[in-house]
């Protein structure tokens, strides 16, 4: 049986070299075969990738229990380790169960030693369940196991008279029943099957197989981290990405394959562009670079994940090279944020960003701001405000939104972006190059928005007008002597009749500014018949 394992080993199948040595091990559970059990089921778990998500734990069950379910010889090596995750005895006691209904495993007793270190807390009632598990780790003894249970009994290990417990005497009965399990297994392990030389030398030959498989795959990863930090140190060059996707490819990776089809993305036919869509929902969360298992969408471009949410807190990960767009702010400027174009933020985001010193590359800014209503929300918004004007890690910044306010105005809760707010924006030094900007603010500030504007350099406004009821939408443009002549009216709900009036008159001061003015099918008649009349031909 051994000799297939080896034959099996060296041609790095190593699946089969498991399922043999561990039915070898069952035959003659030699701790040195449970070595190479451990070892083997780590190699092959390489090659097979995870079973387990993170999460809640009650979700973690529910994965874990149908992995159970399967006879798969490697899964059941991260469920063997699973156990040591769950606070649970009587699962822990049901796990242990499931997995020895395929057979003895040696994989299954040091995850249960880790759990019995971690009851030294439990009280003496808690010595029948210690038990059962001592029961369990001698029916599956592997060599990592027993050096684990000499360890946790030696005198010291307790904290010395054992008054670390809670309830004092529990410790007492904890440390008893250590002595006795010391005893016991010092015992089993001198009547374990010691292997005979000829299967010793075997077994030898499958460990320099999986060292050597080591070694190149250690090899391989060092060499793929150069490559990934190429692509990091030039996250815009294709030239980097395509020679990492070749070696990918080279090496069995599906990986290679998407990031060359995403590379040629425009060029791609229907079948492509399905291949595409396949490998994203195969393995998107396998290469989600440093976001987090709970990230619930991510996009990639060019191969890379350009776009997650939730992100997750920024670090200084190079994988963050890749990223364009974030709704979290760095916390430091310990950060490889080089390909980052565009930042939403809250009002706690923009007052982190005022602590940053190293610049951004950053083009675009939103800000989703509250700005009063609750007290915590008008000190966190005042907070933000005495912050926006110190930021200066922004120095491309070409684009500024205001936005998040429309709605409580629109459901009728009054407007909060305020006249002190406007001034407070319009002198803001951030603002002086934006090119691009966009206010959502109640109906009656368009004015005062627009003369702000005309004294500005933005060449593009937009802005989302709102009253209870009533969403509108200005865009301004300016011409090539940078004065506001072209206006794009987009009425969404019906108009009041005061309302109408209000852009009547708003009209009647303002259409000079403009050569052009462009108006939805929706908006009424009597706005669409003044604009006919008070345009200035261009």
């Amino acid at each position: 049986m051994l000799e297939q394992a080896v034959e099996a080993a060296e041609r790095e199948d190593w699946r089969a070299a498991l399922i043999d040595v561990l039915a070898a091990w069952r035959e003659r559970p030699a701790l040195a075969l449970s070595e190479a059990v451990e070892a083997l089921t780590a190699r092959a778990a390489e090659d097979c990738g995870s079973v387990l998500l993170a999460g809640q734990e009650g979700f973690r069950l529910a994965v874990w229990r149908a992995a159970a379910e399967t006879d798969d010889p490697v899964a059941r090596g991260e469920l063997c380790t699973g156990i040591a995750t769950i606070s649970s005895l009587r699962t822990i006691r049901d796990q242990i169960a499931r997995l020895e209904r395929y057979g003895r495993d040696p994989r299954i007793s040091a995850p249960v030693v880790e759990v019995i270190a971690s009851l030294r807390h439990k009280d003496a009632q808690a010595r029948g369940q210690r038990l059962e598990l001592w029961d369990a780790i001698a029916r599956n003894l592997s060599a990592p196991a027993l050096a684990r249970i000499r360890a946790i009994t030696e005198p010291g290990w307790l904290g010395g008279d054992h008054t670390w417990f809670a309830g004092g005497p529990s410790g007492l009965v904890f440390a008893e029943q250590l002595a006795e399990q010391r005893m016991r297994f010092d015992v089993l392990a001198a009547e374990l099957p010691v292997l005979a030389d000829t299967e010793a030398a075997a077994l030898a030959r499958i460990v320099v197989a999986t060292r050597e498989q080591t070694a190149k795959r250690d090899q391989r990863r060092s060499r793929e981290r150069e490559l990934l930090a190429r692509v990091y140190a030039t996250p815009h060059d294709d030239g980097p990405r395509q020679i990492y996707a070749d070696f990918l490819l080279e090496h069995g990776d599906p990986r290679g394959e998407f990031i060359l089809l995403q590379l040629a993305q425009d060029r791609l036919g229907r079948r492509e562009r399905s291949r595409i869509d396949q490998l994203y929902r195969t393995h998107a969360m396998r290469w989600r670079g440093p976001f987090p298992e709970t990230v619930r969408s991510l996009v990639f471009v060019r191969g890379f994940v350009v776009e997650a949410n939730p992100p997750g807190e920024i670090d200084n990960d190079p994988a963050w090279a890749t990223i364009r767009s974030t709704t979290v702010a760095p916390r430091t400027d310990e950060t490889h944020l080089t390909s980052l174009e565009k930042l939403e933020l809250d009002n706690a985001g923009i007052t982190r960003l005022a602590g940053l010193r190293k610049p951004l590359p950053v083009r675009e800014l939103v800000w989703r701001w509250i700005r009063r209503d609750r007290d915590g929300w008008a000190r966190e918004s005042a907070a933000a405000i005495a912050a926006f004007e110190t930021i200066t890690c922004l120095p491309a910044l070409r684009s500024f939104a205001l936005t998040g306010t429309h709605q409580r105005v629109h459901s009728g809760e009054g407007a909060d972006i305020t006249a002190d707010d406007l001034r407070w924006l319009f002198r803001a030094p951030q603002l002086a190059e934006i090119a691009k900007l966009r206010l959502d603010l109640a109906l009656p500030r368009v004015r005062e928005v627009v003369a702000h504007v005309e004294a500005m350099r933005v060449g593009e406004l937009a802005i989302v007008a709102t009253s209870p009821g009533t969403r509108i939408r200005l865009d301004l443009r300016r011409d090539a002597a940078n004065r506001l002549r072209e206006l794009k009216l987009g009425v969404f709900d019906n108009l009041s009749a005061s309302e109408t009036r209000w852009l009547l008159d708003w009209f009647a001061h303002e259409h000079h500014h403009f050569t052009r003015i462009v108006v939805n099918r929706d908006a009424p008649v009597a706005i669409r018949e003044a604009i006919a009349t008070r345009v200035r031909p261009g």
